[in-house]
């Protein structure tokens, strides 16, 4: 029996978003679902913990402008969201916000002014705050816990210093002290038509997008306040580079290892050549680090290379979890495998093999549906567009195994690296 013929993917005719700017300047885009009987709105906010002043004060404010208005009590607010289907929820990174409306197209219209009242009369009630930040701070308490959480945060103020952004966590007291005030104040700050952009996503008709225009275009609202939201460069504690931290936990079962660098800038020519090298160590199941460290030697049950992407740095991290007694083989197997990388060109079946596997991901990404719209909202962030993003398929067609060898002995580089563990017996430093 022959084997049919395997033709390259041809990544086209993705579904553009409709973009129109109304008439207080925030910008609309509308993709629509014909299909679909649901219609989603997405306020997208460019301010996130980057700019707050105090830590838990973003996704706070987000979250206490969906439970109350001045003209609608907590209780009247859940009773109409219930009775129409609908649903509300918050998101909120480093560098942008979210508020998400959710419900059957036919009844969209009929909640548009709760939800313009979320955004501009919150009312930010005391109990209400209360109660969420003691729900919160018991989450706190038990993620505290985990080997995984404090090897982050410990790699974080390792790697880009304790006053940055990215290294600011909330304490147990940080649940106590934030009031309404510093809702308030966020609010007036960041909250506004002229920090504001909207997305309609699904079974949008006519009608919809004509009224989602008037109750939110026709006017400025909100931001009395209103500041410079653009993120402010962050110095890096390259001082602690080629060194390795360690946070004792005597009751941890495992210990969690994290060993990250600096990775090339989004708009870098070595992004994509790196990304791809990243992967083949360790990005994917079929990676190097899984089938060695996992799969040979049985000394976890995942490795992983992760990069995370900040305004003006990106960062790429090794992170594993793996018993106690393993901890010093693991961090010296991940450096051999590096070391390989390095010395030895990829073979054509595993370069087409992680080829085949990020064109793969990059057409689940495209895919039409209610998840494309939060893919275009992460490359405004990143100042990427669709074109940019589809290209991509032609760029990792193209890489070679020099290309690999070149980005390993570019970007991985030990002297570069922290390396933090936390887990039982392990010296606090």
């Amino acid at each position: 029996m022959t084997q049919p013929p395997i033709y390259p993917v041809v990544i086209k005719d993705i579904q553009r978003p409709i973009v129109s700017t109304l008439a207080n300047g925030m910008k609309m885009e509308v993709m629509n679902i014909a299909n679909s009987p649901l219609v989603r709105l997405d306020f997208l906010f460019h301010t996130g913990k980057w700019q707050q002043d105090k830590p838990l004060q973003a996704y706070v404010t987000l979250d206490q402008m969906k439970e109350a208005t001045c003209d609608m009590d907590h209780e009247r607010v859940a009773k109409m969201l219930d009775f129409y289907g609908a649903n509300v929820s918050t998101s909120s990174t480093y560098g942008y916000s979210v508020l998400t409306v959710t419900c059957l197209s036919k009844f969209l219209t009929e909640i548009l002014q709760l939800v313009r009242d979320f955004l501009i009369v919150p009312l930010f009630d005391e109990q209400l705050l209360k109660l969420q930040m003691m729900q919160d701070k018991q989450v706190f308490e038990i993620q505290e816990q985990k080997v995984d959480i404090q090897c982050q945060k410990l790699f974080n103020r390792k790697f880009f210093g304790n006053q940055h952004p990215m290294a600011r966590y909330a304490v147990a007291d940080d649940y106590d002290h934030l009031c309404t005030d510093d809702l308030k104040s966020y609010h007036r700050r960041f909250i506004h038509s002229g920090n504001c952009s909207v997305w309609i996503t699904g079974n949008t008709t006519d009608k919809i997008i004509e009224r989602v225009a008037v109750v939110f275009g026709d006017r400025p609202w909100g931001g009395c306040e209103q500041v410079n939201n653009t993120p402010q460069p962050h110095g890096l504690a390259l001082q602690n580079r080629g060194k390795r931290f360690s946070m004792d936990m005597p009751h941890a079962v495992q210990t969690a290892v994290r060993i990250g660098m600096i990775f090339p800038e989004t708009h870098s020519d070595d992004y994509l050549p790196a990304l791809f090298m990243a992967t083949l160590l360790g990005g994917y199941f079929g990676s190097r680090l899984m089938s060695n460290i996992r799969e040979r030697k049985g000394w976890t049950y995942g490795i992983q290379i992760v990069p995370t992407s900040t305004p003006f740095e990106n960062v790429m991290s090794v992170i594993t979890q793996t018993d106690n007694k393993y901890v010093e083989k693991l961090i010296p197997e991940v450096w051999s495998e590096v070391d390989r990388l390095k010395r030895e060109l990829v073979g054509e079946d595993e370069l087409q093999r992680v080829k085949n596997y990020l064109v793969g991901q990059l057409c689940r990404n495209l895919e039409l549906g209610f998840n494309l719209p939060y893919l275009l909202m992460d490359f405004t962030d990143k100042k990427l567009t669709l074109d940019d993003v589809m290209r991509q398929a032609d760029d990792i067609r193209n890489i070679t195994p020099e290309m690999v060898r070149d980005m390993a002995r570019k970007h991985l580089v030990e002297n570069q690296a922290v390396v933090c563990t936390a887990g039982k017996n392990s010296m606090i430093s």
